[in-house]
This record gives C-alpha cells, sequence and structure tokens, in this order.
C-alpha cells in the first residue's frame, strides 16, 4: 500500500466514527475564527444520572507541540460499588467539519455527523451489554482507575485529517468525551446514558461470541 493510501486509509478509519454511530452531535462547518487562537484545549465530560465513571485526570492536554494528541493520557475511575467489564470512550472534534454522511445499507442518510474517534477498555463482545463477563475477563474494580491512550492508529488519522483539511491547531481545542457503552459483564450497564438490564442467563449458556 502506498503513502497516498495508507493515508487516506487511515483518513476515513478516523472519521468511520461520523458515519457508524448514532450518538453524535451535529457538527457545523469550520469557520476561520470560530475559535481563538492560543485558546486552552478543553475536554468537556458529558454526564448522566449514576455515572460509574468519572474523568479523574488528563494529562498532556495543554502540551505546547503538535504531539499533544499522540501524548493524550486520560485516567478514568470506577465510582460504582460494582466491576466494569467493558468501556466504549467516544471523543469528538465539535469545530472540525465531518465529510457528509454516507448512506447506510438501507439507502437513508443519517442526520447527524461530527468528527471523533473511540477508545475502548475490555473485550469487544462486552461491548453488548447482553453478554456476561468470564472469570478470565479483566475488570476495573471500585476504586481502580485505567488510563486510556491514543494508538498509533488513531494519530496517524487525526495527522491525515489535518493534512487533508488544513484547518488551523486551534480547531481542536475543543473536545467532548462521552462514555458511550458501560457494561458490568452481568448483562446490565449503560448505553449513551440509558441503563440496559437484560435477563440473567442460565448457567448453560454460553455469552454471544462463543
Amino acid at each position: 500500500m502506498n503513502r497516498r493510501k495508507a493515508n487516506a486509509y487511515l483518513f476515513a478509519r478516523f472519521f468511520l466514527l461520523a458515519t457508524c454511530s448514532g450518538l453524535l452531535l451535529t457538527a457545523g462547518n469550520f469557520r476561520p475564527g470560530a475559535t481563538q487562537p492560543g485558546r486552552e484545549r478543553k475536554l468537556n465530560v458529558r454526564t448522566f444520572n449514576r455515572m460509574p465513571l468519572k474523568v479523574k485526570q488528563v494529562k498532556n492536554l495543554q502540551k505546547e507541540d503538535d504531539g499533544w494528541f499522540r501524548d493524550l493520557e486520560i485516567e478514568v475511575e470506577n465510582v460504582s460499588d460494582k466491576p466494569v467489564y467493558y468501556i466504549d470512550v467516544v471523543i469528538e472534534f465539535p469545530d472540525i467539519p465531518a465529510p457528509p454522511p454516507q448512506p447506510r445499507a438501507d439507502g437513508s442518510i443519517p442526520s447527524r455527523s461530527t468528527t471523533g474517534f473511540w477508545l475502548s477498555f475490555g473485550p469487544p463482545r462486552l461491548g453488548d451489554v447482553k453478554n456476561l463477563a468470564t472469570p478470565d475477563d479483566v475488570a476495573l474494580k471500585p476504586g481502580e482507575t485505567y488510563v486510556f491512550k491514543i494508538p498509533e492508529h488513531w494519530f496517524k488519522g487525526f495527522e491525515a485529517m489535518k493534512r487533508t483539511y488544513h484547518f488551523p491547531p486551534e480547531a481542536a481545542n475543543k473536545m467532548e468525551l462521552e462514555f458511550s457503552i458501560i457494561s458490568f459483564g452481568d448483562g446490565t450497564g449503560y448505553v449513551a446514558g440509558e441503563p440496559r438490564v437484560y435477563p440473567k442467563k442460565k448457567s448453560s449458556d454460553k455469552p454471544q461470541g462463543y
């Protein structure tokens, strides 16, 4: 794969969130001057009632060189009384324009899109709250913390996006964070801030994906 194709692939991956997720806010077209040069970067956390997680600390958000995105660290704490087995974190840049929404498989066009990416903790199968954790799955226990870091492929996608759109650095100053999926591994959790409770499976049942 040549460099141009590789950059296009990473750019598409960075924006995949905009066309696949139904959790996103509308993002307007970027206008020069919409953000002020030199303004501090801010990470706004969307909260909901009885949210079992909190952002305890954010490191390197104000780093002054271009590598701040690569070095960004978001420490999340389990403030509930139950172990958490899966976390899906959505991070958006509302001041950076997203590409036009792509048609879904049924031909409909998503009405909302924004620029962003996601981070996760735990095995993908537990992203479906119905699925149960096994003894081999690692949990974030009450009071424990986990540090989310930016994977290399997201950093490269971010850099490819900057080259494509030529937006000024301050356009990325505003960030929105949402815990889109939280699973306790017992058939309960939250999706987009709404509680989910599924009937407990019989001991003979196996979680989906097995």
